[in-house]
């Protein structure tokens, strides 16, 4: 096993949390690499030091804001830095604090990785914005697991000693019936596809792997890089703050410890932060969850009567793209999203169809409550981000993470939010249960009938085992518990639907990028059929029609590698 001792180590208390620090000299990591271990949750977040005397976010941050109150060039601005007898850290903390608004901050950008959290940890940030970028570690190339593979079900369900056993036993599972999948679509696409050379069994191996990660679980451990400004890491902080799961607070305390460190952390460790003074406003930002609240005490008399709860399903489901019409404006579109934030098991088209069928004096009374509390420091959420091109998809999970960090898009999933969303009820979580689970495309295919039984057989299996936990959960801690532990257990095949919102450079961008071979076949298949319905639905919009459907019995589409 490959081994990189630290060259430094220490500890750190905040608040309730040991912190262990490590730093990596960078004659071992190219660069000097710097790591934060909160002992609680295990999980490490890690930065990258471009420069361990200069806080090189910050500094190329405010020479470019220089510009808009100095006369002089950029090698002039720049030189006001180098000056003798010049404290960098007094002269960014003075600029910054005293420019009068935040923007400044979206100049200084840099990267976190994190490392052994729960899937469900990169899609809600990477949910989170839109000035973003960022990499998951994808589930073709999932390392070994040891015995534990879930998030430890104490960081989402307290009181939960008697259920351990059995919530981990989920994880072992999916994992057994992960390998099994893993072996039985391999000897049957080998005996389809037939693999002639080692580039065609590689590309089978990954098609495999896409079909068997169906039995993963969302939360199981990942990694992954995030990379923003530090303004836009300074409002995420406040936002996992103000959740109602103290892991993700615990979360926003870590990640504003790593970007913010004391004077004396960097001392010990030799290191200096690349936009500690840029670390402000990191408080808890309650707003939008008090927003959901208010909405919610303002529409629950009626709401639940008027409209149905998404009916339960019989598994496997097809997935399926809907394209939002003209005639259905932003606003409109932005309370759907905060009405299905607070009732996500509601059917998303009645929803649609009660927001724009309200009384004017509702609609006004609902528009007070959404922007009241905002202005332009507490920007409204993502929740509030809609464009003229809306899709719903209603895939799975596994493909739906991916459709999610396509960053230029606005996302909204229908799912409790993890940063602001209020509890997920008993009826929120069985209503999203309910919605059941799909299958990898290639299993609709007749000669893989044996297969496809196979698999919904093993599926079936796994719901009817998540479903006995829950029933333990309820007989053991109560029904009223805060349902969130769910999101731990629903595995990637799992049906929940994303909504997309964009222009039409971005559906020409996504449609080439995503139809072509190469990737997960639902996941094409689903790009295809969205960019059909866009092209449909104006004139303008016809040249992005894509000619060919991706087919997922072609053998040359089934070992190209794109």
């Amino acid at each position: 096993m490959f081994v990189v001792n630290p060259e430094k180590e220490l500890v750190q208390v905040v608040e309730d949390r040991i912190y262990a620090w490590r730093s990596y000299a960078a004659e071992d990591t190219g660069l000097k690499v710097i790591t934060l271990l909160d002992r609680g949750t295990g999980l490490e977040l890690a930065s990258i030091i471009p420069n361990e005397k200069r806080r090189v976010a910050a500094h190329r941050a405010w020479i470019a804001a220089r510009h808009s109150r100095s006369p002089g060039s950029t090698v002039e601005i720049a030189v006001e830095m180098g000056e003798k007898g010049v404290n960098p850290d007094e002269k960014l903390d003075e600029m910054f604090r005293g420019y009068g608004h935040a923007s400044v901050a979206d100049m200084a950008r840099m990267d976190v990785h994190f490392n052994n959290c729960p899937m469900h940890v990169p899609m809600t940030i990477f949910n989170y914005g839109v000035i973003n970028s960022g990499q998951e570690k994808s589930t073709r190339y999932q390392k070994r697991f040891g015995k534990s593979v879930l998030q430890p079900l104490g960081q989402m369900l307290q009181g939960s000693g008697e259920l351990i056993d059995e919530y981990d036993g989920l994880g072992s599972l999916s994992l057994q019936l992960f390998e099994r999948q893993r072996n039985a679509l391999t000897s049957a696409f080998e005996r389809f596809f037939q693999p002639q050379t080692p580039a065609e069994k590689k590309s089978l191996d990954a098609r495999v792997l896409d079909c068997a990660r169906y039995f993963l679980l969302l939360g199981q451990g990942t990694g992954f890089a995030f990379e923003t400004s530090a303004r836009d890491f300074a409002r995420l902080i406040s936002r996992l703050k103000a959740s109602r799961l103290s892991y993700y607070q615990d979360i926003g305390v870590q990640l504003e410890t790593l970007l913010s460190p004391q004077q004396e952390i960097e001392a010990e460790l030799g290191f200096l932060a690349e936009a500690r003074s840029l670390m402000f406003d990191t408080k808890a930002d309650m707003t939008v969850r008090n927003t959901l609240v208010e909405l919610e005490e303002y529409l629950q008399r009626d709401i639940l009567d008027m409209i149905p709860r998404a009916g339960i399903k019989r598994p496997p489901i097809a997935q399926a793209v809907f394209h939002l019409g003209r005639d259905m404006s932003s606003a409109e579109k932005m309370v759907s999203q905060y009405v299905l934030s607070v009732w996500p098991h509601l059917n998303w088209e009645e929803t649609f169809e009660y927001v724009r069928s309200l009384p004017r004096k509702k609609k006004e009374d609902i528009s007070r409550i959404i922007f009241s509390s905002h202005n332009h420091v507490k920007e409204l959420p993502e929740l509030a981000s809609t464009k003229e091109v809306t899709l719903v998809m209603e895939g799975y999970l596994g493909e739906l993470r991916d459709f999610n960090r396509h960053r230029a898009w606005s996302r909204f999933i229908q799912l409790p939010s993890n940063l602001y969303a209020n509890d997920w009820t008993r009826e929120s979580a069985e209503g999203i249960l309910s919605q059941g689970f799909g299958i990898p495309a290639y299993l609709d295919l007749d000669v893989f009938s044996k297969e496809r039984q196979g698999f919904v057989d093993e599926m079936n299996r796994y719901y009817e085992a998540a479903g006995r936990f829950i029933d333990s959960v309820h007989r053991i801690v109560g029904p009223d518990v805060d349902h969130a532990f769910v999101q731990n257990i629903l595995p990637l095949a799992h049906r929940v639907n994303l909504w997309m919102h964009g222009d039409p450079k971005q559906a020409s961008y996504l449609s080439h990028l995503r139809v072509r071979p190469g990737g997960h076949i639902n996941y094409r298949l689903m790009t295809f059929d969205a960019a059909k319905l866009i092209t449909e639905s104006d004139p303008y919009l016809s040249g992005l029609r894509m000619e060919k459907r991706p087919d997922p019995g072609n053998r040359d589409e089934f070992f190209l590698r794109s």
